[in-house]
C-alpha cells in the first residue's frame, strides 16, 4: 500500500473515534510502531485536531469528530486537473462561472512553485479551438448558449421535453421531443432528439432553442422503444450503403 493511500485510510479510521492508540493503528494497518508514529505526525501537521496523552495507557484524543482536512493533490494530480481545464477552454463549456471558481481554487491550494508551473503550462499548451491571442484560462469569452444550462438541468430530471426551435427569427416551432444526447462539435453545441410528432431523429443547434421545459404530454413511446428505433435505423442505413 502506498504511503498516501495509507495515510488517507488512517485519517478515516481515526475520524470516527474519540480516542485511539499507536498500537491500534499498528494492528489495524499492519505497520511498525515507527511508521505509525510518522503517519500520525504527518496527519497532525495537516491540521487534523489531535492531542496526545502521556503514560503507559496513553494515546491520542480526537478533539472534533467527523473532521477531515481538505483534499490534498500531488503536483502531478494538480497538473492533470489543470491541463484538463486548459484542453476544454474556448469550447463553450456550460457552467462557465463554476469553471472559473474551481480554477481559482486549484491555483489557490498550489504552492508558489506549483503555481509557476501551472502558469507556464497555460502559456505553452494550446489545444483545438483555443484562441492563441487570448489563451487565458480564466477569461469568460467562450460562454455557452444561454439555453444549454437549462437543457442540462432539465434532462437530468426528465428527458421528455418541450422546446421551441427558432430556425429563423420570428418563426418559432414548438417541438415535443425526447432528448438523447447533448454534445459539442466544432465549437457548436448540438442536441440529439427524437421528435414524437414526425417520428424522426434530429440534431438541433442549442443556440436555436428557446423556452425549454419538461413536457406535459404523455410519452407516445418508451425510452427503450425510442432507442430500439434508433438502432434499427442505423442498421438500415448501413445496409443501404453496403448495397
Amino acid at each position: 500500500m502506498k504511503k498516501t493511500e495509507r495515510v488517507n485510510l488512517i485519517m478515516r479510521y481515526i475520524n470516527n473515534r474519540a480516542h485511539f492508540t499507536i498500537a491500534e493503528i499498528q494492528r489495524e494497518f499492519k505497520i511498525s510502531r515507527a511508521t505509525a508514529i510518522r503517519d500520525i505526525n504527518e496527519i497532525q501537521a495537516m491540521g487534523f485536531p489531535l492531542t496526545s496523552e502521556l503514560g503507559r495507557g496513553g494515546g491520542y484524543n480526537v478533539l472534533q469528530n467527523q473532521y477531515l482536512p481538505a483534499a490534498r493533490f500531488t503536483p502531478e494530480e494538480l497538473k492533470a486537473i489543470f491541463i484538463s481545464f486548459i484542453a476544454s477552454k474556448n469550447s463553450q463549456l456550460p457552467y462557465l462561472q463554476n469553471r472559473r471558481s474551481i480554477t481559482e481554487k486549484l491555483i489557490g491550494i498550489a504552492s508558489q512553485t506549483q503555481q509557476d508551473e501551472l502558469i507556464e503550462l497555460n502559456n505553452i499548451l494550446l489545444f483545438e479551438n483555443t484562441n492563441p491571442a487570448n489563451p487565458n484560462l480564466l477569461e469568460l469569452d467562450d460562454a455557452a448558449p444561454a439555453e444549454l444550462n437549462q437543457l442540462i438541468s432539465l434532462a437530468v430530471r426528465d428527458k421528455h421535453l418541450r422546446v421551441t426551435y427558432e430556425l429563423s427569427f420570428g418563426w418559432p416551432l414548438l417541438l415535443d421531443v425526447f432528448l438523447l444526447h447533448i454534445f459539442n462539435s466544432n465549437a457548436q453545441w448540438l442536441v440529439e432528439v427524437y421528435n414524437f410528432d414526425t417520428d424522426e431523429f434530429h440534431y438541433l443547434p442549442v443556440e436555436m432553442l428557446r423556452n425549454s421545459a419538461i413536457s406535459e404530454q404523455v410519452m407516445k413511446l418508451s425510452e427503450e422503444e425510442i432507442l430500439n428505433k434508433k438502432r434499427l435505423r442505423a442498421r438500415e442505413a448501413v445496409f443501404c450503403c453496403e448495397t
